[in-house]
């Protein structure tokens, strides 16, 4: 029986050992990211939703269950829970027409009828477009 002063060494001891023991030697083939808790919309031809996906570079290595797609996972591997948050692949344009509303507003000129009222008009706003263009384009090339 350990006395009190050999108690706290013991359990570190054995705390010790048990981390050595389940440490995982890295390996080339672990993923670099694991996803996990969350609900991974797969788009294949079965519409399947997981629990968790591995990645390895460019590459989906694994997809399942969390804890089957966990135990790959090896000690330089991120792996982040979702918490319940929905994964979508490859979704990087999410149709944006705020940026063509803003493109229209700064970018292009509306010389449409009524508001246009003489040829004198339609070329004083060209001009002034030229310039700013141009102090844009200015701007972008230093």
């Amino acid at each position: 029986m350990l006395n009190a002063d050999q108690r706290p060494a013991a359990v570190l001891l054995c705390l010790l050992a048990l981390s050595a023991c389940s440490e995982k030697a890295s390996d080339p083939n672990d993923p670099d990211l694991v996803l996990v808790n969350g609900k991974i919309i797969t788009m294949d031809d079965d519409d399947l939703i997981v629990e968790a996906v591995s990645k390895r570079g460019n590459k989906i290595v694994a997809l399942g269950q969390t804890s089957k797609v966990k135990r790959f996972a090896g000690p330089d591997t991120q792996i982040i829970d979702l918490g319940g948050l929905i994964v979508t692949p490859g979704l990087i344009d999410v149709h944006n027409h705020f940026a063509w509303g803003a493109f229209d507003e700064y970018f292009s000129l509306n010389l449409s009828y009524p508001g246009v009222t003489s040829i004198e008009y339609i070329l004083e706003r060209v001009d002034k477009a030229r310039k700013v263009y141009a102090t844009l384009i200015d701007r972008a090339d230093n």
